[in-house]
This record gives C-alpha cells, sequence and structure tokens, in this order.
C-alpha cells in the first residue's frame, strides 16, 4: 500500500526517519514550508527556508523513494517584521514544480485575553 503524509517537517526528519516512513510505505509527503518562530528574523531568512525545503529536504527524500510536495507560507508565530516582501515572492513560487498551488489559511489558532 501507498500511503501519503500530508503534514510534515522535513527540516526535523533524520535519514531514520525518513527510511521507517519509507518501509511502512510512504511513497509521498506534504511538507509544511511555512517558517516559524526560528526564521521569523527576516524576510530573506524566510524565503531561504522555503529554497531550502524545495531544494536540499526534497533531494533528501528522493533518496528514500519520497515525493515532496511542498505548502508555503508565514505561521502565524513566526511572522517576520518584513512579510511584505515574502508575500511578494510567494506568487512566484506557485509554478514550481512540487509546490502546493492553492492559497489557505491554516493554524491561525484562536487566542483569547
Amino acid at each position: 500500500m501507498r500511503l501519503i503524509d500530508t503534514h510534515v517537517h522535513m527540516d526535523s526528519l533524520f535519514s531514520c526517519d525518513l527510511e521507517a516512513m519509507a518501509v511502512a510505505g510512504i511513497a509521498a509527503v506534504i511538507a509544511d514550508a511555512a517558517g516559524g518562530v526560528d526564521v521569523a528574523t527576516s524576510s530573506q531568512a524566510t524565503i531561504q527556508y522555503f529554497e531550502r525545503t524545495l531544494g536540499g529536504e526534497t533531494t533528501r527524500a528522493a533518496e528514500f523513494f519520497i515525493d515532496v510536495y511542498v505548502f508555503l507560507g508565514i505561521v502565524m508565530t513566526g511572522v517576520p517584521p518584513d512579510y511584505e516582501k515574502v508575500l511578494e515572492e510567494l506568487p512566484k513560487y506557485l509554478s514550481r514544480d512540487k509546490v502546493v498551488p492553492f492559497w489557505s489559511v491554516s493554524e491561525i489558532r484562536l487566542e483569547t485575553g
């Protein structure tokens, strides 16, 4: 059986994790490349995170015969001060191979107080 994991963070997976996923039958993953707190320092850091996920991380997963499809965005807990630059760049990514071409709002969290 071929499975799809619909929400992974590729930068937190080790090679042994990818191997175990492949053995378990995972043939594809949807990688969340919405930068969090660690890349919220600037738009440049966020865009570099996109590139790292689209480049190195997809190549790394391919070594285990896992296809990676990527969601790009900004997570609410990690909005860079110059986020407008990220929003300007996002449309350029939609035509790239392995980018999921949808706009969505997710993980918005409902805070009180």
